[in-house]
């Protein structure tokens, strides 16, 4: 069964487009070597159960009906916030129960909210950083530490990190805290399936065990070489690549529930292939509200841009029995619609525009956005990181300049304590 469906627009493809698709079907076949050969680890945990996940943690959060606090930055908030908000639009305001919020930024005002807010009886916290040494996220949990009430509010603190000598194992050590291990061989833009993403998920209520099928699904699928839509799309970009002339991929998806989807692109995208002078500025959109903002840009300005738009084109009964009666004569082409067939005419709509001003679309539809659909999605955008950082010949796996911001911050830091 086809989860995710996927659509072209060639109007800017060169001759070329027959031999870029040979190029992507000697990619894919050399990534399912690699995998095939464990150099994959962070595919190859999908193999894993999800009832090898232990955790006293979660079993505690969901049977007291605690709000979960998870403290993590980039790779260790995004993937989770991604699986989380499948479950209701805009995670940190989750009307699920457990409620999942995240506490991704360091603004002091926005912690002292927070701090002011907590109820410390009905609340967990969970600390995620793969290196244990998250400058960000260490500053959190110490400011944390440093305002709980009393020693019992810990027993509801729980830390995913590296099993080893760092500052927040030593913490978790010395406090008696549950240690969940991260993974040494998954950095954090791809730790999605591990326990970074679906601990949080599944307290959230997500079925991680179909979202796990399904990415494996994909993933062998794709790997087959028998998906001619996947080929054709990663044949796109490498035309885009070797044309020289797109410098931005803009991902707009026509659901809320996949705002932090557009983000986890966004980093899995920029940390990758962002390197060596080389690389497409991933830019986050969404629909309806970016065509009241962006689209004038997005049609008429530089056809420098390549569009993933994603959208659900049928919407349940339930959603439907909203429908629009009016005797407005000049609101007539809203009578009998809902607000779904609304927002999938303007999905529809915006597509066609983009495509009648010259621009490069693609456009992926599914059916309904459920577990099934968001781990093929989230399988076809690593596959496709992956090969475009094969083909450009680049480590898809490092971030030297983001190490370097990391080294930076620290030397700033002592020079305004000595100031």
């Amino acid at each position: 069964m086809t989860l995710l469906h996927q659509t072209h627009a060639t109007q800017r493809v060169s001759e070329h487009f027959t031999e870029h698709c040979s190029k992507a079907q000697e990619l894919i076949r050399k990534i399912g070597e690699r995998y095939n050969a464990g150099d994959y680890p962070f595919l190859s945990i999908l193999k894993t159960d999800v009832e090898e996940i232990e955790s006293s943690f979660v079993e505690r959060v969901q049977s007291e009906s605690l709000e979960l606090y998870v403290f993590g930055t980039g790779g260790s908030s995004l993937g989770a916030k991604t699986l989380c908000e499948l479950k209701h639009a805009y995670a940190v305001h989750s009307f699920a129960r457990p409620k999942v919020h995240f506490l991704e930024n360091i603004d002091p005002s926005t912690f002292r909210s927070f701090l002011s807010q907590v109820n410390w009886d009905k609340s967990a916290f969970l600390i995620v950083s793969k290196s244990g040494s998250t400058a960000e996220t260490l500053f959190q949990f110490l400011s944390l530490l440093a305002n709980v009430p009393d020693q019992k509010s810990l027993k509801n603190v729980a830390v995913i990190t590296e099993i080893k000598d760092s500052p927040l194992y030593r913490i978790a050590e010395e406090l008696k805290l549950e240690i969940i291990a991260h993974p040494n061989d998954i950095g954090g833009r791809f730790s999605i399936f591990s326990v970074v993403g679906l601990i949080p998920a599944l307290i959230a209520g997500v079925d991680c065990k179909k979202l796990k099928n399904a990415a494996i699904s994909q993933l062998e699928v794709i790997l087959s070489n028998e998906d001619q839509n996947f080929v054709e799309g990663l044949a796109l970009m490498l035309e885009a690549h070797d044309r020289g002339t797109y410098a931005e991929v803009v991902t707009m998806p026509y659901l809320d529930r996949l705002v932090s989807y557009s983000f986890w692109f966004r980093q899995l995208w920029a940390e990758s292939l962002g390197k060596e002078g080389k690389g497409m500025t991933p830019i986050q959109s969404l629909g309806t509200v970016d065509q009241h903002s962006l689209l004038q840009l997005y049609a008429d300005g530089p056809k420098n841009k390549i569009f993933n738009i994603l959208g659900q084109h049928s919407f349940d009964e339930s959603i439907r029995a909203h429908a629009i009666q009016t005797h407005d004569a000049r609101l007539e082409y809203m009578n009998g619609a809902s607000m779904g067939d609304l927002l999938s005419a303007e999905n529809l709509a915006t597509i066609q525009s983009l495509r009648n001003h010259g621009s490069t679309v693609r456009e992926f539809t599914f059916d309904s956005l459920n577990e099934e659909v968001l781990g093929a999605l989230l399988v076809h955008a690593m596959i496709e990181v992956i090969a475009l950082a094969v083909y450009q010949k680049i480590d898809a796996f490092d971030q030297p300049a983001v190490e370097e911001s990391k080294i930076l911050t620290r030397d700033y830091l002592k020079k305004m304590r000595v100031a």
